[in-house]
């Protein structure tokens, strides 16, 4: 799989070929695990947990407004937003946005790592949880802290991990690079209960 740096819209406006045509693949068979490694691919509510009273790196990538509790969704979407606002204790906003140029490009490893081994706390050596809503936004900055960021610093970030909300599991699929674990998050699993969540109760 390839990432197509600066989207679909970076790809119109270089005038490169699109098509309405519909690919076909021939059918496959894939193979179902023998066994389930939850413990090793998912990671729970109270790990988060342990990162915010632990003061380790937390970064929330929404919109400033999410982040301050102002708004439950992210602005283009009204729809899809969630019961409580405000965000993780101890967590620094930095929106995934924030990493790339105007036309949607990834920016340069040297101005990444200002953004978040300066303004984030992310350091080389430690644990990273960073977080949006369902984990899409997220993932994006799963990508840049893991591969785009790797290169940047001697010694490999040890786990990236996004949490999919506050009050929530994530599932995770694990990577491993340079002899380190770098993990993201994919969807929530479950629902935790009211003294738990009592425990990380967003401030705004």
């Amino acid at each position: 799989m390839k990432i197509l740096n600066g989207g679909r819209d970076k790809w119109k406006a270089e005038g490169r070929p699109m098509t309405r045509e519909v690919p076909k693949y021939p059918k496959t068979n894939y193979p179902v695990p023998k066994k389930r490694f939850d413990k090793e691919i998912r990671a729970f509510f109270d790990e988060a947990l342990a990162q915010s009273k632990s003061g380790k790196p937390l970064v929330d990538v929404r919109s400033p407004g999410e982040y301050r509790g102002e708004i439950t969704h992210m602005p283009e979407y009204p729809q899809e937003g969630v019961l409580r606002g405000g965000h993780v204790p101890g967590a620094k906003s930095m929106p995934w946005k924030t990493a790339t140029n105007d036309d949607a490009t990834f920016k340069p490893a040297s101005e990444l790592a200002k953004i978040y081994f300066d303004q984030c706390g992310v350091s080389p050596g430690q644990d990273t949880i960073v977080y949006c809503r369902i984990g899409e936004r997220s993932s994006h900055t799963w990508f840049v802290l893991t591969y785009l960021l790797w290169d940047s610093i001697t010694s490999a970030i040890t786990m990236v991990r996004g949490p999919n909300g506050a009050t929530k599991s994530a599932h995770r699929s694990k990577k491993a690079r340079n002899g380190l674990r770098s993990v993201v998050s994919r969807c929530p699993q479950r629902e935790v209960d009211d003294a738990s969540r009592s425990q990380l109760a967003p401030v705004r």
